[in-house]
């Protein structure tokens, strides 16, 4: 049983190798492609690919992003101006930004007091402040209504979870943070229950299709 375990130990360690070095090539590969600050469309086809022979990358941050992003792309078998600039972009963010384990890009956002709670979509409100990697805040929105959610563009006590955007405002480096913020903030200080989380925990909490 000893050396069961021992082995299985073992294999979990080269999985998570194995993985880790996927996801550093897709990093790459994403890096080559937004290099020259422009994407073409047998770009987006390629990296398609690489994804459906990798899928096992299109379940962990930020690969899900990624694969959600590119599979919105070509699903109805047209790429718009609009829909390549903002993959670029997403690809920018991604590759040039360390994250950190509170999934913050660019800069860490400091002073911010994020939580990781079990989220719960079922009869709760969201939401959401800054720029996200996953979409505009209306497809973030449309995503978690569809999770059974209700979700505001105002600062209520209403609000279970205000979600922050991995493309966070430069000014809140500086700890000037917009107003959602603040009220959350100001809300958490008298003891109200509502949780402040990042982008990619909300992300982590549902499974997009790719």
């Amino acid at each position: 049983m000893g050396y069961e375990g021992n082995s299985s130990a073992a294999l979990r360690s080269i999985a998570n190798r194995n993985l880790t070095k996927s996801m550093q090539t897709l990093l790459g590969i994403c890096t080559g492609i937004s290099a020259d600050n422009h994407i073409n469309d047998s770009e987006i086809h390629f990296l398609k690919t690489w994804l459906l022979e990798n899928e096992d990358l299109t379940d962990k941050w930020p690969g899900s992003v990624i694969g959600f992003r590119v599979s919105q792309i070509l699903h109805d078998g047209r790429i718009t101006e609009e829909e390549r600039s903002h993959l670029l972009q997403t690809l920018q963010e991604i590759t040039g930004t360390y994250f950190t384990d509170t999934g913050s890009a660019k800069a860490e956002i400091t002073g911010i007091p994020f939580d990781t709670p079990a989220i719960i979509f079922n009869q709760t409100v969201f939401c959401f402040t800054g720029n996200f990697i996953f979409g505009t805040r209306n497809q973030c929105r449309i995503v978690t209504e569809k999770m059974g959610a209700g979700t505001t563009d105002t600062m209520t006590k209403k609000v279970n979870y205000l979600v922050i955007g991995t493309i966070g405002s430069p000014d809140w480096i500086h700890e000037s943070f917009g107003h959602k913020i603040a009220s959350a903030l100001e809300l958490k200080s008298k003891n109200h229950p509502i949780s402040i989380v990042t982008e990619k925990h909300w992300n982590n909490a549902f499974q997009p299709s790719s």
